[in-house]
C-alpha cells in the first residue's frame, strides 16, 4: 500500500519547507505547491490522501481550491485541512467548513506534535476531533486585538 501523500499547498517557502520535513520524517510522502492552480494539477495527477492548504495563496485562492477540489472525482473523500495565520476566528472556521467544504479548520501558530495528530487522525479516516491546547498568546498578541481591513487590490499575487 505504501505511505501515505500528503499534498502540501502555501505561498511562505520557509513554512512550505518546515512542513514538508515534518511530515517526511514522519513518514508520508509529500507532494508541494506554492499556488493555487498548482496544487488543482498536482491533486489530478497524484490523488493525494490528504491536502493541507493556505488559504492565502496565488492565482486561485485557498478556499476556491477547496471548492474546487470538493467539485472533482474523489474530491469529495479526501480530508482537506486550511492552516491559516491570516483569517482567524469562529467565522472564518465556519465558512472554511460550510461554505467551501473544508474537512478542518487550523489558526497558527500550533505546535508541530499537534499539527500532526490532527492529520494523522484524519488520513487514518478517523474523522474524530482532536483537541488541541493553544499556545499561550504573548503579551504584544493580547494587547492587539484591531482588526486590519484590506481589499482586493491591496494584494499582490
Amino acid at each position: 500500500m505504501g505511505n501515505k501523500r500528503i499534498l502540501v499547498v502555501d505561498y511562505d517557502p520557509k513554512s512550505l519547507s518546515h512542513t514538508r520535513e515534518l511530515l517526511q520524517t514522519a513518514g508520508f510522502d509529500v507532494d508541494t505547491c506554492a499556488d493555487g492552480l498548482a496544487a488543482l494539477d498536482n491533486y489530478k495527477t497524484s490523488n493525494p490522501d490528504l491536502v493541507l492548504l493556505s488559504p492565502m495563496i496565488p492565482k486561485m485562492h485557498g478556499f476556491e481550491v477547496c471548492s474546487t477540489i470538493r467539485k472533482m472525482p474523489g474530491g469529495d473523500k479526501t480530508p482537506i485541512v486550511i492552516i491559516t495565520d491570516v483569517y482567524k476566528g469562529k467565522r472564518y472556521r465556519l465558512d472554511a467548513i460550510k461554505k467551501y467544504g473544508a474537512t478542518e479548520y487550523i489558526e497558527k501558530p500550533i505546535e508541530d506534535a499537534n499539527l500532526l495528530s490532527i492529520l494523522q487522525n484524519l488520513i487514518s479516516g478517523n474523522g474524530t476531533p482532536v483537541t488541541i491546547t493553544p499556545l499561550p498568546k504573548s503579551a504584544a498578541e493580547e494587547e492587539d486585538q484591531s482588526t486590519v481591513q484590506f481589499s482586493a487590490e491591496d494584494i499582490k499575487l
